[in-house]
């Protein structure tokens, strides 16, 4: 009975070191809104898409310039005249959609690349804050229901990030 107690005290010993695991949380919400990495790249998406939402402004304001044309002379202008208008704001509606598109697409596309670069960023700095603290698991705080916060190392990733 002793060698069997025994056993099963010295196997209780020898899992638990096993299942001994460091578990850290980060905030990446936290750190990605507070980033003046993000923010710069925010910045310069803006310039740099800035002359071709202008564009597209103008292009609204010249559509709708053309339909208020429209609204006001409707009753007095010529049946080929209100053909030919009709014409040029479907034209213009066309453009501006299709200019429209390409941009959201475009800046769609520029916007991914930026955050894969922060996120890739961020990821190579959630590892060596890992390391240095010896963990063996790091975890999204949004996918955790609860923590102890001595397992919070969103500041240390946040010091880092910057």
């Amino acid at each position: 009975m002793k060698t069997k107690w025994l056993a099963l005290v010295l196997g209780l010993a020898f899992t638990s070191s096993v299942f001994a695991v460091n578990i850290g949380v980060v905030d990446f919400q936290k750190i990605l809104s507070t980033s003046p990495k993000v923010a710069a790249s925010s910045a310069q998406l803006q310039k740099q898409f800035k002359p071709q939402q202008e564009k597209l402004v103008a292009q609204q304001k010249k559509l709708d310039a053309l339909m208020a044309q429209l609204k006001r002379n409707d009753s007095v202008m010529k049946a080929g005249d209100k053909k030919a208008l009709q014409d040029q704001i479907s034209a213009q509606r066309a453009s501006l959609m299709k200019d429209s598109q390409a941009f959201q697409q475009s800046l769609f596309k520029e916007q991914q690349g930026a955050m894969q670069n922060i996120m890739k960023q961020l990821t190579d700095v959630v590892q060596q804050v890992a390391k240095k603290n010896n963990l063996d698991i790091v975890v999204a705080r949004n996918s955790v229901a609860f923590f102890n916060k001595n397992l919070d190392y969103t500041s240390q990733v946040q010091a880092a990030f910057k």
